[in-house]
């Protein structure tokens, strides 16, 4: 079963490094700011959404960075 969590790293203060589980040739990783306010995580996510249905993330990297806005809370006491 796919877990999100294992591609997911705390580097700083509502930093996270999220790297792409499919090995693609494409894109390893991503650093993210999980502190964005409501209308620029909206924008971001909107982008990443554009970005899987241009084919230049696969849809389990977008999986991967959507989860660690959700799990942002318990990411950020971590760092």
């Amino acid at each position: 079963m796919f877990d999100p969590t294992h591609y997911i790293q705390t580097i700083g203060d509502n930093l996270v490094l999220c790297s792409n589980p499919v090995a693609d040739g494409g894109l390893s990783a991503i650093t993210v700011n999980i502190g964005l306010n409501d209308e620029n995580r909206r924008a971001f996510k909107e982008s990443i959404k554009r970005m899987v249905l241009n084919k230049l993330f696969s849809p389990k990297f977008a999986e991967v960075i959507f989860f660690a806005f959700e799990l942002q809370p318990q990411l950020s006491k971590r760092a």
